[in-house]
């Protein structure tokens, strides 16, 4: 049965529904039409929507049980529930003390029989998903739609999801014919460099995607990529003890504790050297550091360990992409690649003012590929840029006040994003404005061509079209002639430096 897709781009996809023969809907979306990398599929508001503010973390799935609440507060009942899939096992969430307590208490608040809550409760824990900032990956909260919750999981996605705001937005990342089925991953994305013996331990189900189900694939992923991940004993060493003990804060503290106990970790040499050693597993845990930094900005400001952290990201990013360590025919491309990326915007707000004519060049380059694949506009920067509104304007750095190094604020700034509700992203305009002269008295704008879709990881610069030169001393700055240059100069000496 094809259902509606109110609220979506209708002309990129029908929900489809396949009863499962028990009364339970198993829906799932395929493509209407061809689609292409970066293209718009579908944006959706929120049915429900619980803030991270709202969640006690040390009460296992007391974020579900909130959005069961609101749920059963807009009437929401067993007949509706039915229409998702409800395959998720919470035998062992729900038999705890203080899920008995909270179940004990919708029960009587809402005057409704045990099963419906139980149903709502494995409904939200199947479907509901996690709201995250696109770029630096800030937790904010949890929420339920109706439409995206259509879109099944695949370890080798053909679109990704993001939010912007609490709004769920859906973009196509690789070629897909119309008849094909759409899905997205319900992991992070760096979760899906891992391979698959690893990554089904971070879903309630087993997926049935290709890339998991092909047992010559699924071997040859699981020998190549397990060389590159911390081996089954390495929770027995002193290491793996201290790396298992920041583990578990990730998922029982305040995001300023898991800092803190990042900071201090990073502070052991012999932890730092099996980070390198291990890159793919280094990844993981560098990520959810970060993630901690970034929702718990500007009180982690003072981290002694975020410089070091930014820049091991980055080093096994890149490690990742060697050709001789073959796992780039392992993992889906545009997983890696915005591994990647977000790694040289991370290393840059944490390391920028002192490697500046490195990496934003750099900088550039890879917020032009995310911006490119979340359909051409940088409007998915937005709200990531909230967390810089809290800083004074007038600084040219986030971190290193009176170095001449533009913050990423300004320069996303330059790009067109705001911190102001973002817009559905428009089409892919035809060329995107990356920098200024920085010749005051002229201020001409610089324009690069778009990065080609489906040259995901290549070495495309932004420079290759762009008729603006850097200053050869400091890198910091950009100019559209040489008379610009000369005119500037006599402002821009007193903060030029060499890189």
């Amino acid at each position: 049965m094809v259902m509606s897709t109110k609220g979506s781009l209708a002309s990129a996809f029908t929900v489809c529904d396949d009863n499962d023969g028990k009364g339970f809907g198993t829906r799932y979306c395929r493509a209407s039409r061809n689609l292409s990398p970066g293209m718009l599929v579908h944006t959706e508001q929120p049915l429900i929507f619980v803030a991270t503010s709202e969640v006690d973390n040390t009460v296992p799935g007391h974020m579900e049980w909130k959005l069961v609440e609101k749920l059963l507060t807009i009437g929401k009942r067993k007949p509706w529930a039915k229409q998702f899939s409800c395959d998720a096992d919470v035998s062992a969430v729900v038999s705890s003390e203080s899920s008995q307590s909270l179940l004990a208490n919708l029960l009587k608040k809402f005057s409704v029989d045990k099963d419906t809550v139980l149903l709502l409760f494995k409904c939200v824990s199947s479907n509901a998903f996690a709201v995250e900032t696109p770029l630096l990956e800030m937790s904010q909260g949890s929420t339920f739609y109706e439409v995206s919750s259509a879109f099944n999981h695949s370890c080798d996605p053909n679109c990704i999801s993001i939010n912007i705001g609490v709004q769920k937005v859906f973009f196509c990342c690789r070629a897909t014919k119309a008849g094909e089925e759409l899905s997205h991953s319900y992991i992070p994305l760096h979760q899906l460099l891992l391979p698959q013996n690893h990554r089904r331990h971070f879903l309630h189900f087993t997926c049935h995607c290709q890339r998991c189900v092909q047992v010559e694939r699924r071997e040859a992923e699981n020998c190549t990529l397990s060389r590159f991940m911390w081996p089954k004993d390495h929770g027995m060493t002193s290491v793996g003890g201290d790396i298992a003990t920041f583990q578990y804060s990730c998922s029982s503290q305040e995001d300023v504790v898991v800092v803190a106990t990042g900071d201090d970790l990073l502070q052991n040499a012999h932890v730092v050297k099996d980070l390198r050693k291990y890159p793919l597993s280094a990844v993981g845990l560098l990520v959810r550091y970060f993630s901690a930094y970034w929702s718990s900005f500007p009180d982690t400001l003072t981290s002694h360990g975020a410089s070091s952290a930014s820049k091991l990201l980055a080093e096994n990013a890149a490690k990742l992409l060697i050709p001789s360590n073959d796992i780039m025919k392992h993992v889906p491309e545009v997983a890696l690649a915005c591994v990647l990326h977000r790694a040289v915007v991370t290393q840059y707000l944490t390391v920028g003012s002192g490697l500046r004519g490195v990496i934003v060049p750099k900088l550039l380059q890879s917020l032009v590929w995310l911006a490119q694949l979340h359909g051409g506009s940088f409007e998915f920067l937005g709200y990531d840029l909230t967390i810089f509104d809290r800083e004074p304007r007038d600084r040219t750095d986030l971190y290193r006040n009176g170095n001449p190094a533009p913050s990423l604020y300004a320069i996303a700034r330059s790009l067109g994003a705001t911190s102001e509700d973002a817009p559905s992203p428009p089409e892919l305009p035809a060329g995107i404005h990356l920098d200024t002269c920085n010749n005051t008295s002229c201020r001409k704008r610089e324009v690069a061509a778009p990065i080609r879709s489906g040259h995901l990881l290549s070495g495309h610069s932004v420079d290759d079209t762009s008729a603006f030169k850097r200053c050869s001393r400091c890198c910091a700055v950009k100019y559209c002639s040489r008379s610009c240059q000369k005119d500037d100069w006599k402002f821009h000496k007193a903060i030029c430096s060499r890189s």
